[in-house]
């Protein structure tokens, strides 16, 4: 079953205050009133439809909003024009999270444009393919553009595969769980634990895909995958809980993050 979402309503304690800080990060706001309803702004942010409504009181309905803008920095002046307060903010000036008029974290991320394809795929995505047939595996080197933090690739990685960014929600790990997630993913079906391919393979094709990018590496994942595998003994998944950037049922992998290259392994599992 799949469910999008096609109507966001934020209910502000100062509608025209609000109006002017969401036109600071680009959308454009008409003005509607549906029978004998409040007046109120509206207007589309990615197919979903977004209203400012007028509070009767200071209502925090929404905690925390995510936008993706073009130019960060030009938005940023913007939104100091209107009074935002910047809560925090990357020194690569890639990403920054400032507040609404009613007290919610507004997440801001810069597009990473031209993220190029490496030439050549390594022989070790092929023999992925052909060992791991069960499920979808993606496999990916990308080359890196200057200038971004090791997060905002990783969502650039994610996005030119067709998956979902996770911005501040990727979670972050060292080289040893990312190889013990690597294996996982290749040795076992995420839904039953069934065996995809031998252990030996799986260790070799693991080892093979975290050495294609040189150290310093940023290692991410979307949940706790390293720890619910290291419970195997009692309960595989028990331990385990994650963000889906697929409409999988399962999804599982890593995104190394190089100084120049990142790398993308995920697996995608049916029940």
């Amino acid at each position: 079953m799949t469910v999008s979402l096609s109507l966001l309503v934020l209910r502000c304690s100062d509608i025209e205050a609000s109006k002017r800080f969401y036109e600071a990060l680009g959308l454009s706001f008409r003005a509607e009133q549906h029978e004998n309803g409040p007046a109120h702004w509206s207007t589309q942010v990615g197919g979903v439809l977004v209203e400012l409504y007028p509070a009767q009181q200071k209502l925090l309905s929404v905690g925390r909003l995510g936008f993706e803008v073009e130019n960060l920095q030009r938005v940023l002046q913007l939104l100091a024009a209107v009074g935002a307060k910047v809560l925090e903010a990357s020194a690569a000036g890639d990403r920054a999270v400032v507040v609404d008029p009613d007290g919610a974290r507004v997440e801001l991320t810069q597009i990473v444009a031209d993220l190029l394809p490496a030439l050549a795929e390594p022989s070790v995505f092929t023999r992925i393919a052909e060992q791991r047939r069960y499920g979808q595996v993606t496999t990916a080197i990308l080359q890196n553009k200057s200038g971004f933090s090791a997060r905002a690739l990783a969502d650039v990685a994610a996005r030119v595969n067709g998956f979902r960014a996770l911005g501040s929600e990727w979670r972050q790990i060292d080289q040893a769980d990312a190889l013990a997630i690597s294996f996982n993913v290749l040795h076992r079906d995420l839904a039953y634990g069934a065996s995809m391919m031998t252990r030996q393979a799986a260790e070799q094709l693991a080892r093979e895909v975290l050495t294609l990018i040189p150290e310093p590496v940023a290692y991410f994942t979307n949940g706790t995958w390293a720890e619910g595998f290291a419970a195997e003994a009692t309960s595989p998944y028990g331990a385990i809980s994650w963000k889906p950037i697929s409409d999988a049922t399962f999804d599982a992998g890593i995104i190394a993050v190089g100084a120049e290259k990142t790398v993308l392994l995920w697996v995608q599992d049916e029940d």
